[in-house]
């Protein structure tokens, strides 16, 4: 089997490989914002009691950040399923994790 040595061939690697890193670090990330919901937030009686269009105060609505509804989040929840099912299909994440170099990081101190 022969070397690839072409440069750019190696910084494409190498491009990959931090890409492949994000992609696994974002699997993560969603994992745990996946259980969040499912452990803690569909959970609460504020959340129960609200009806699709109710709308979240976050205090940002002054900072011209618009306001999101609960049907916006579990509609966005539904994306982050759907992806994690993709993610948990044979093979997949066997395939995102070879690359890898780096141990996945803690962005939320959670």
């Amino acid at each position: 089997m022969a070397d690839i040595t072409d440069p750019q061939v190696t910084a494409f690697s190498n491009t990959m490989r931090v890409d492949s890193e994000d992609f696994n670090q974002l699997q993560a990330y969603l994992r745990d914002t996946q259980t969040r919901f499912n452990t803690v937030i569909s959970g609460l009686p504020a959340w129960t009691a609200a009806v699709g269009a109710d709308e979240i105060e976050d205090g940002r609505s002054a900072e011209g950040v618009t306001r999101l509804t609960k049907n916006d989040l579990l509609n966005l929840m539904t994306q982050i399923n759907l992806f994690l099912t993709a993610m948990d299909l044979a093979g997949v994440l066997d395939v995102i994790r070879k690359p890898n170099v780096r141990p996945l990081r803690d962005r939320r101190g959670v």
